[in-house]
């Protein structure tokens, strides 16, 4: 697959910071991909220092690791590929006794979590339940709010709750998935040690799916970033999933700012034919505070659109799954 002009222009940045815009179809994981062998090829990242590319899914670090071996990459020992949440794993691991952290601690399992959660809450009434609790402290977390750490204004049933819950947690040598983020956060902030090795070691930062970021993510990438030889923020500004759990899309323009970066669009859709796309920016294009762009496919089909209706979800997935099954039977007989 070749590179498109603006796919090159992202890819043969070689220094400073750029956002790039990137929807569904527009071919971004193969631009990373290119650029993370770009960098090596041209030396640009001196040795003995390396690069840090941070996916959202475990699946997508995978991808991107194999895409890498598939194109003879062979300098593992200065690329890191991973989550948000395993490289927070790691600072921890290594550095986390910097903020009181064991470095041997273990994640507790989501069941032995609604456990833990279910002792406390007698002890403090309050008609929550379990998982009520458990996405309250979730969103704190995401905010960077611990116990004697900026939570002067959490309602004091919830402070004392919160205490409880991480005291418990300590005992076990124990943390949270919330905790991986946050207190990796902490330690960048907290540990000259830390954030010097750090920020000293990865001289190039990549980001994708950053409009899925919550605070304390993009606080990640800000203090990695900024002193770093460049980084490439990428990010579809239209499609921001995780909105439920403190995704903010606002994070890409904010991160932006921060980095005073360049932002570069990678407005062709590989994927779809024009009717689809038309569909999809007519339906997108009227919401407020998005950055404008313009989505062209690459297919010279125009396709074709069908609109139906029901009259309820279930109706409606019944029906998709008759549609599904019809094309794997005429798939089947093609073969």
């Amino acid at each position: 697959m070749t590179l498109t002009k603006k796919q090159r222009e992202v890819v043969e940045t070689e220094t400073g910071h750029i956002v790039v815009l990137a929807g569904p179809g527009s071919g971004k994981t193969h631009t990373i991909t290119e650029k993370i062998a770009y960098l090596f090829d041209r030396a640009v990242i001196p040795e003995p220092y390396g690069l840090l590319a941070v996916t959202f899914t475990d699946a997508a670090a995978r991808e991107m690791r194999s895409r890498l071996r598939a194109k003879g990459f062979r300098q593992w020992d200065r690329v890191w590929v991973g989550t948000f949440h395993s490289f927070g794993r790691r600072l921890l691991s290594c550095y986390g006794s910097e903020i009181g952290i064991r470095e041997d601690f273990e994640i507790i399992e989501p069941d032995d979590r609604t456990t833990l959660l279910g002792r406390i809450i007698p002890v403090y009434p309050s008609g929550w339940t379990p998982w009520d609790l458990g996405e309250q402290l979730d969103e704190l977390k995401r905010r960077g709010i611990y116990p004697g750490l900026g939570d002067d204004r959490v309602d004091e049933n919830l402070r004392f709750t919160y205490q409880e819950y991480q005291r418990l947690l300590s005992e076990s040598n124990m943390l949270d998935f919330g905790d991986l983020i946050a207190l990796a956060v902490r330690l960048l902030q907290e540990s000259d040690l830390a954030r010097r090795l750090y920020t000293g070691f990865f001289r190039y930062v990549i980001v994708d799916e950053f409009q899925d970021t919550d605070p304390q993510q993009l606080e990640m990438i800000r203090i990695l970033a900024e002193t770093a030889i460049g980084s490439t923020i990428v990010a579809d500004d239209d499609q921001s999933i995780y909105r439920f759990r403190g995704a903010r899309r606002a994070n890409v323009y904010a991160i932006e700012r921060m980095l005073g970066a360049k932002r570069i669009t990678l407005g062709r859709n590989f994927r779809s034919d024009q009717v689809i796309v038309e569909a999809a920016m007519a339906v997108i294009g009227h919401e407020a505070n998005r950055a404008p762009k313009e989505v062209v496919a690459v297919s010279q089909a125009r396709g074709h659109l069908f609109r139906c209706e029901f009259p309820d979800p279930e109706e409606e997935a019944q029906q998709v799954v008759s549609w599904i099954v019809k094309v794997l039977e005429v798939s089947s007989i093609s073969f």
